[in-house]
């Protein structure tokens, strides 16, 4: 299916009626957001008639199928337009859609972010947002773009309270959390549709949302504090249980950074590891490490034992005489 072909198709359609006033525009937006190839050709079908009732028709439904909101597409006219002429759509589609998302609301593209977010139920279609604009990504803030798509797909993270806020990187949070899902999802042998894009669909959480935060703040009360004059460039949300341990005790693996974490029990180990832009793991109080202390096995003797002559008793005897 020529998705470039089928937008053109719903643009060279006539403005919408009651039903649905924008038809045409919620078209466009959604063409990336459909995997299922009929549900395509249903559209492309109706544009094809030319008329925009049966092409209204045939949207609702698709939408529908696809557990799409309608309502939440409907924009007020001056937010969302794609009224472009024919011979200008290939050069100015991209600025003009970039332009738009920019200048709505005058928030940098929020309120129209946390509009689409709110008609978006999986998880994988939240970076196709990026195909209706290359850079819409790039120049949103990273928390302003990813934090809701956390805060949408694992809720119980809305219900920690100012905890979240050790979050600082959402895009890396989020990656973290969608990697894991993935792995453990692969080895249950789920049979349902794997994302184009991450890989997961509505996939339940393995463990609590919050685990990796309340481990963090744990660490940060009980021997987890940085010392004066340095800062956490970013504090990871895979606990530190989840990672995998080496021979080394002091050196762990993380699968989803692909990077060793070392762990750092003086201040001089810290400032060795920063320097070379290593992971760590804070352990001044040495509890982490004392966890991983084997027991030494106590020595266990087999064979004949010989009892020493017990010693004699009083005064030596003299000699006896011959």
């Amino acid at each position: 299916m020529d998705a470039e072909a089928l937008r053109e198709k719903i643009l060279r359609l006539p403005g919408g009626n009651k039903k649905l006033p924008q038809a045409r525009e919620i078209g466009v937006l959604i063409v990336d957001m459909i995997d299922d190839e009929d549900q395509l050709e249903v559209l492309l079908k109706a544009a094809d008639t030319g008329s925009i009732a049966e092409f209204e028709e045939a949207l609702i439904g698709v939408m529908e199928e696809e557990g799409l909101d309608k309502d939440a597409f409907e924009l007020p006219e001056d937010e969302m337009s794609l009224q472009i002429p024919l011979d200008e759509q290939r050069k100015s589609r991209l600025n003009f859609v970039q332009d738009l998302l920019f200048n709505a609301g005058g928030g940098g593209g929020t309120l129209i972010a946390e509009k689409v977010f709110s008609c978006l139920p999986f998880v994988c279609e939240f970076p196709r947002l990026t195909l209706v604009c290359k850079t819409w990504e790039a120049r949103l803030k990273e928390n302003v773009f990813w934090k809701p798509i956390a805060l949408k797909v694992w809720p119980g993270l809305g219900r920690i309270g100012n905890k979240i806020d050790l979050v600082k990187n959402w895009k890396l949070f989020t990656a973290a959390r969608l990697t894991k899902l993935k792995n453990a999802k692969s080895r249950r042998g789920a049979g349902k549709k794997m994302g184009a894009m991450f890989g997961v669909q509505m996939v339940p959480p393995i463990e609590n949302c919050a685990m990796g935060l309340e481990l963090v703040e744990k660490k940060r009360q009980n021997g987890g504090r940085l010392p004066d004059g340095f800062k956490w460039d970013f504090k990871c949300p895979v606990a530190l249980s989840k990672i995998s341990t080496t021979r080394d005790h002091k050196v762990d693996y993380c699968s989803v950074c692909k990077q060793n974490v070392y762990v750092v029990q003086t201040e001089e180990e810290l400032k060795s590891h920063v320097s070379k832009g290593n992971c760590v793991a804070l352990d001044f109080d040495k509890t982490i490490l004392a966890s991983r202390q084997r027991p030494r096995p106590m020595p266990i003797l087999r064979g004949r034992v010989r009892l020493p002559r017990p010693a004699p008793i009083g005064p030596p005897r003299p000699p006896a005489l011959r």
